[in-house]
């Protein structure tokens, strides 16, 4: 029974912990929040109504 507990709790303790390490490291090395891509390129166009809207 006691293994089965820490098995429980281990398992529910790694999902919250393993986010927090993940949000840490895309903070540290200032991953994109959003990337846009395209099949057919961006042009000055799309950027300009982009960075209006």
């Amino acid at each position: 029974m006691a293994v089965s507990a820490f098995a429980f709790i281990g398992l529910k303790m790694s999902g919250p912990d393993m986010r927090n390490t993940i949000q840490t490291y895309y903070q540290n090395v200032n991953l994109a929040d959003l990337t846009i891509g395209s099949n057919y390129g961006l042009d000055k166009k799309d950027v300009y109504e982009r960075s209006f809207n």
